[in-house]
């Protein structure tokens, strides 16, 4: 080795670089080698181990586009060589350099290896048709060994800055997330700390409702805090892209790009409609079950995600994924207190009143504000069981008059004649569907949900839910229409046995009050409940003032009274007893279980007026007869004792 040659290799041993600044210092051994070696091109290629392959990281001399990827087992001898003997290789005139980096022209390569472990090659090229010496191959091997220190350095060094900045993103990720129970908040945080990770454009959040979904558009805001970084921004539906299923069965992340191509023909049509150049779609799952997709936007072309946004970005989502399910959980609690808290309301409101129809109006419009509906309405069958009648409803744009729907026709018929629940949220695609209704209604259907209302095996009415906010009524709308229906039915009951229980009243008081018998009616605690008009006369009490007083009140010193409110006395007794009007009543006392007592008086005044003219008739009759009869037999007597002639 010449001594100029030996001067070049100890300024390349030697040359001073601030290992604090992997970058800058790597650029400077490329441009010592370049002054060195008198090479006009120069390339550092750091070896990627999950692509197992070389990736140009830095140059000089030549555009980094024009630099591609090299594959760990190429063909060409110069890099067989390099990366089996751990030494420098050059091309040479006999040699072309096509197929290697710089080329054309002679081309060198020499691996930067640390630990025994190959992580870069570091290509010298030149125009000149004069091979490098074995003294520059030299040089170019020191310089290799140091850029391969630096790598390593700057390889630690971004480990260790990357680790620390995940773990802190990690950790502010989930102390914003767990302090929140709101379900957009957690969207929000979800997309703002997303974007933080990586560099996309929009953060997109599908999250499935009941199996639905709804989408939330974010973009970056800078200068703001974390609680404000991301704008969020009106979105349509999201497309339904095929990989979307896949991503969903797999719970694996996918990415799609425009360039390079990436995905299916179809994925890559919908992506270019949306003005979209690349996406990364992620599943937002917790436990294997799938909560929704999170898509992360690039709308630059040439930008994607790395393998480190990836892997931080899928983190930040699983964590997200976590507070999401519970703020679904706590959402779904609280829906379901309030439900129930409703439910308890409408159950009182119709057992605590026996007006049935103020009490359905109201349970309409409270099932139509809980399921947030456009109406709520109830219908019940007429008396001949032909036609449905609307009696209540909960809506504000409802024309209720004269509504009746036939058990043939319509939605409503087909739920009373089957007996069974029906969801339909296309009415339009329904045969079941009729306009006419909506005529009568006002309404312009959409969805609707009916229930049938029925008790003990018997339909009474059916209940319907029309135009679910969202558009789809779900089973769990079904149940808690189903509970409303339940308690619509036991209203109805209710007031049915009712209205009998007050008919047969009617009857039985109009009987009483007009019997020619004297009734009086107590409670079990001596109370007035019932004298009837023969009484009243009879005892010359007005009858509706004794109403809820007592016997004894209304009866002072009078058997009648003693009667009614004795407790020890033994029951049904009779006695007779005489009115203020001097009139004899026959009083039977008897026992009316649950309610208390009665007197049924029977005026006997006649009976004993006759009894007492018989009796009177007899002693006339007994005296008129007795005197002739005591003459004659005087006379017999004297004809006996006296002497005949």
């Amino acid at each position: 080795m010449s001594n100029q040659s030996r001067s070049q290799l100890y300024i390349a041993a030697t040359a001073p670089f601030d290992f604090n600044n992997p970058g800058d210092t790597i650029s400077g051994m490329l441009q010592l080698a370049s002054e060195l070696l008198h090479s006009e091109r120069i390339a550092l290629y750091e070896y990627d181990e999950e692509e197992t392959s070389f990736i140009p990281r830095f140059v000089f001399g030549v555009p980094m586009g024009d630099l591609g990827r090299l594959s760990s087992s190429a063909d060409h001898p110069v890099l067989r060589s390099a990366l089996a003997n751990h030494t420098a290789a050059t091309t040479d005139t006999s040699q072309s350099s096509l197929a290697l980096p710089l080329a054309p022209g002679i081309v060198a390569c020499a691996p930067c290896i640390t630990g025994e472990q190959t992580i870069g090659l570091f290509f010298v090229g030149k125009k000149s048709k004069q091979p490098y010496s074995s003294d520059d191959l030299a040089i170019l091997e020191v310089l290799a060994t140091r850029v391969a220190e630096v790598l390593a350095l700057a390889r630690q060094s971004a480990s260790q800055s990357y680790t620390f900045h995940k773990l802190s993103l990690l950790y502010q990720t989930s102390h914003a997330i767990s302090g929140s129970k709101d379900r957009q908040d957690v969207i929000r945080q979800i997309a703002a700390y997303v974007l933080k990770a990586t560099s996309a454009d929009f953060c997109e959040v599908l999250v499935f409702d009941e199996g639905n979904g709804y989408t939330t558009r974010f973009r970056p805001q800078l200068g703001k805090s974390m609680q404000q970084s991301v704008v969020e921004m009106t979105s349509d539906k999201m497309p339904d892209y095929p990989i979307h299923k896949k991503v969903l069965q797999e719970l694996r992340p996918s990415c799609l790009s425009l360039s390079p191509p990436v995905g299916s023909t179809k994925d890559i049509a919908l992506l270019q409609s949306e003005d979209i150049s690349a996406a990364v779609i992620f599943p937002l799952a917790t436990h294997n079950l799938a909560l929704g997709i999170a898509r992360v936007l690039y709308k630059k072309s040439g930008r994607q995600i790395n393998d480190q946004e990836m892997e931080l970005a899928q983190a930040i989502i699983n964590i997200g994924a976590v507070g999401l399910q519970d703020a679904i959980h706590l959402e779904t609690a609280e829906s379901r207190a309030s439900q129930l808290q409703v439910l308890g309301e409408i159950g009182r409101e119709m057992t605590s009143t026996l007006d049935l129809e103020a009490a359905l109006e109201k349970a309409m419009a409270h099932t139509q504000n809980l399921l947030q509906v456009e109406a709520c309405v109830l219908f019940l069958l007429d008396e001949l069981g032909e036609k449905l009648i609307l009696k209540a409803s909960g809506g504000g744009r409802l024309r209720i008059r004269d509504v009746a729907i036939r058990l043939e026709e319509g939605i409503a018929g087909w739920v009373t004649r089957n007996q069974r629940s029906l969801i339909v949220n296309d009415v339009r695609s329904n045969p079941l569907y009729q306009s006419a209704v909506d005529g009568q209604t006002g309404l312009l259907t959409t969805s609707v949900i009916c229930v049938p209302l029925a008790r003990r095996d018997e339909v009474l009415g059916v209940i319907e839910a029309i135009n679910h906010p969202r558009g789809a009524f779900t089973e769990t709308d079904q149940q808690l229409l189903s509970s409303v229906a339940a308690w619509a039915a036991i209203a109805v009951e209710n007031a049915t046995l009712f209205q009998r229980v007050t008919e047969e009243r009617s009857r039985l008081e109009a009987t009483l009050v007009e019997t020619i018998d004297a009734v009086v009616l107590t409670d079990t605690l001596g109370r007035i409940i019932l004298v009837n008009k023969a009484a009243g006369q009879a005892f010359r009490i007005n009858t509706e003032r004794a109403v809820d007083r007592l016997a004894s009140e209304i009866f002072t010193g009078h058997p009648l009274g003693e009667m009614l409110m004795d407790q020890e006395i033994s029951l049904p007794t009779s006695q007779e007893i005489t009115t203020p009007t001097e009139r004899i009543l026959f009083a039977t006392i008897s026992e009316v279980t649950d309610v208390g007592r009665v007197a049924v008086m029977q005026d006997i005044t006649a009976f004993k007026q006759i009894d007492h003219m018989r009796s009177q008739l007899l002693g006339t009759a007994a005296h008129d007869l007795k005197n002739p009869l005591n003459a004659i037999r005087l006379g017999a007597d004297l004809l006996h004792d006296a002497p005949l002639s």
